[in-house]
């Protein structure tokens, strides 16, 4: 337990960020701790990292269903500019060839959730000092069921989410 007093005020920090689909690559090279600055890194509890959600090529197959939006997207504006003749259109479109599948905006179309809890708050419950303590495993039931709430059906929209031991332990 640090000997400093706990901040009792705002212990648990939600943060929504706008994520374009091109910066993955980069998120996957932090996630695998592969580059980058890793001066943040606890390299002694890298191997505590666990993935609570979506698979280990979420990434990759993140990048292939926009991929297939798009073409899909394509194809059935090219059908509708043919089913109502427009010859000329037809031609423009496909010079300018497949468009991205969302609306443009400064933020990006997807969105990288951060829900995490001061350093402090869980050292505060010193039970499993070896392993998870009661409150880092309630805290992490609780993200998950709070991601499944959240989104409903759009829960399988969440393609990553995991839990990061190397910077979480290393934090002051």
């Amino acid at each position: 337990m640090s000997t400093d007093k706990p901040s009792k005020k705002h212990p648990v920090v939600l943060r929504f960020e706008g994520l374009w689909p091109h910066w993955l690559a980069g998120y996957e090279m932090h996630r695998n701790r592969t580059g980058g600055d890793l001066g943040h890194v606890d390299r002694d509890c890298v191997h505590l990292n666990k993935r609570l959600i979506g698979e280990e090529e979420w990434a990759e197959k993140a990048q292939a269903e926009i991929a297939q939006m798009r073409a899909e997207n394509f194809a059935d504006e090219l059908d509708g500019l043919a089913r109502r003749k427009r010859k000329s259109d037809i031609r423009r479109r496909m010079v300018e060839g497949p468009k991205e599948p969302w609306r443009n905006s400064k933020h990006g179309p997807m969105r990288e959730v951060i829900l995490t809890a001061r350093k402090d708050w869980f050292e505060d419950d010193l039970d499993g000092i070896l392993g998870l303590t009661p409150r880092e495993e309630h805290f992490e039931d609780y993200a998950i069921s709070w991601l499944k709430g959240t989104f409903g059906d759009d829960y399988q929209a969440i393609v990553d989410a995991r839990k990061a031991e190397a910077e979480a332990r290393n934090v002051a």
